[in-house]
């Protein structure tokens, strides 16, 4: 399994830490893996496969707009 943290996160998706937040509460995005005490990261296949699912249909962020 390859592990990306934030950085390599926001470089793939473009969106902001406050949405991601917002989408894992919702569970509309791959759940955080607690790497150590002080470090998260995600699968970056979950992410790849999660991006392919918001190419066939809308996610829902939890703003009102969607």
């Amino acid at each position: 399994m390859i592990l990306i943290r934030w950085k390599k996160l926001k470089e793939i998706i473009g969106i902001s830490r406050s949405t991601v937040e917002r989408l894992e509460a919702a569970n509309n995005f791959p759940k955080r893996i607690v790497i150590s005490k002080n470090s998260i990261g995600w699968s970056l296949m979950e992410i790849e496969e999660w991006m392919k699912s918001r190419k066939r249909g809308h996610i829902n962020t939890g703003l009102k707009n969607d």
